[in-house]
């Protein structure tokens, strides 16, 4: 590992770099978690949110959703913190009937396992040996990402379906 620079102070012990980055990475998302706090939802976009009557009904997740899903992921050599591949999922989610079910929702869980995340810092700009050009990048299990795609394409279909959502 480089060492890395705060303020004026270098530090090169391995041990001590990782915990000034943690420290940096952990205060920084608390920072914007703040800043977040009374934004209210985030919309980058823009759309209209209207208010809708219909209450939302998930339809149930087929195997077709999920096999579609997967096959769209991109092929990245990194794997999300379990280690699994996205290339192996790619090529197995179809096999993978368990898996179906767990996305299904019909359980009502949402796997402990699938909380977790590796945070890694990203160098982004600047001096390397400076710790405040560094990003935290979170590595979330694959299964938590096809999950919240599924998610988010359920209530995209029924937003615009009852034109609650609306291109401005």
């Amino acid at each position: 590992m480089l060492e890395k620079r705060t303020g004026n102070n270098i530090i090169s012990n391995p041990i001590e770099n990782a915990e000034k980055l943690n420290m940096y990475i952990t205060n920084t998302v608390a920072e914007l978690v703040q800043q977040n706090v009374n934004k209210g939802s985030y919309n980058n976009s823009r759309q209209e949110i209207n208010r809708c009557p219909n209450s939302i009904f998930i339809f149930p997740v087929t195997e077709e959703n999920v096999v579609s899903l997967a096959k769209n992921l991109k092929d990245k050599p990194t794997a999300s913190y379990d280690d699994i591949p996205k290339r192996l999922v790619k090529q197995c989610m179809q096999f993978n009937k368990r898996a179906t079910d767990t996305l299904s929702l019909q359980s009502g869980v949402f796997p402990d396992e699938w909380k977790l995340a590796k945070v890694t810092p990203l160098y982004k700009k600047g001096s390397r040996y400076d710790i405040q050009n560094y990003i935290p990048v979170s590595i979330i299990c694959l299964f938590a990402t096809l999950l919240e795609r599924l998610m988010f394409n359920k209530f995209i279909t029924f937003m615009y379906k009852n034109k609650t959502l609306t291109e401005t």
